[in-house]
């Protein structure tokens, strides 16, 4: 029996003959089930990161791939723009991008008085399907003569 400060005896308790273990059985830390929940949690979710990691990288190469067929089509039509309205013609052009060459087809047809449409067909690249550009080539106004 001990006395506390208000002078009441009270009887020890069972669980103070050990010192302050004042937790109750089975209270005292992780257990085998706790930690391996963790695991799998902490596992469920590195798994979820790498199939995002892996998703970022393949849409990374289809928009590089889309772009790299935007380009080799603005060169297409910025040669046949060049040419002018009397040379456009149905033919192959080749387009090359970061040091590779890439064959592209030009459609040009009439589709109005003094209007061509001019459309581009790029190859498929990669996983991305061949791809169709359209634009369109007016005839130049004659300039005024001058006084």
């Amino acid at each position: 029996m001990t006395t506390t400060m208000n002078g009441i005896r009270r009887k020890k308790s069972a669980g103070s003959r050990h010192g302050a273990r004042s937790r109750a059985r089975g209270q005292e830390g992780f257990g085998l089930i706790e930690a391996i929940v963790a695991i799998v949690i902490g596992a469920i979710g590195l798994l979820a990161v790498a199939g995002l990691q892996l998703a970022s990288a393949t849409q990374a190469r289809i928009a590089e791939s889309r772009t790299t067929q935007a380009f080799c089509a603005q060169q297409v039509f910025e040669e046949v723009h060049r040419e002018g309205y009397a040379a456009a013609v149905s033919r192959t052009y080749t387009a090359t991008v970061d040091g590779r060459s890439y064959t592209v087809t030009v459609n040009v047809s009439n589709s109005a008085l003094k209007v061509k449409r001019v459309i581009a067909q790029v190859p498929a690249m990669g996983s991305v399907n061949a791809r169709t550009f359209e634009m369109r080539i007016y005839e130049p106004r004659p300039v005024p003569a001058g006084p």
